[in-house]
């Protein structure tokens, strides 16, 4: 069943430049997708206009609420965190849906649980290291429970050892996901197709396989 719906999406920047051209997939429920392109393709600003910051010409039909549905985590954590503590990071978006104190300090337990952060609650922000800002991040998104993130570079500048986790904590997690990345063993462990961007048109989509095509890669210049 579809999620979310994008038909002939396109984005221009202010300074007239086209960001995206006429992009159209759908998002099924508990899909993960990942979205390859260079720097630049239109990955970072397809993701903000799903999750309604930019406004793009076009439809994306959304099945539900988009502020509930659809949960967007910046690639670098200190765009996404700006309180004094954990716990205020991570309540602030339970407690704008009207949720009550003890529903919305359940959901930031939960989620600091999910992303291997329990107990961070009082932990002042700006003293965590950049994987722990990483993971709270992410709790802060999952603490809406939305049934779609946006995941923008997820594992980068990312040691190998934080990486590793970063990406079991993605693989526990229940919602579907649209990651944009340059990681193509993210991909491989997480995703279940790619959509590849080229200068902001969606060029190839298709199943895990197409990372074996090494001509298409290469054409692609993913590797």
């Amino acid at each position: 069943m579809a999620l979310v719906v994008v038909d002939k999406l396109s984005y221009r920047y202010p300074d007239g430049r086209q960001a995206l051209s006429e992009v159209s997939f759908v998002i099924r429920r508990g899909e993960r997708i990942g979205l390859l392109g260079l720097n630049g393709a239109g990955k970072s600003t397809l993701l903000l206009c799903l999750a309604g910051v930019l406004k793009p010409e076009g439809r994306i039909s959304v099945d539900g609420d988009r502020r509930r549905t659809l949960g967007l985590v910046f690639q670098d954590p200190n765009d996404q965190l700006f309180m004094t503590t954990v716990y205020d990071d991570v309540a602030f978006g339970p407690q704008n849906l009207g949720l009550t104190t003890d529903d919305v300090r359940s959901r930031v337990k939960q989620a600091l649980q999910l992303v291997d952060a329990a107990g961070y609650e009082e932990r002042l922000t700006h003293h965590l290291s950049f994987g722990e800002k990483k993971r709270v991040a992410l709790a802060t998104v999952l603490a809406m429970q939305p049934e779609l993130l946006l995941l923008d570079e997820p594992t980068s500048n990312l040691d190998p050892k934080r990486r590793r986790e970063f990406i079991k904590i993605i693989q526990n997690t229940r919602q579907a996901a649209l990651i944009a990345t340059h990681d193509l063993d993210l991909v491989r462990q997480v995703c279940d197709r790619v959509l590849i961007l080229q200068a902001g048109r969606l060029v190839v989509e298709g199943g895990l396989a197409l990372l074996d095509d090494l001509d298409l890669m290469r054409r692609m210049e993913l590797i």
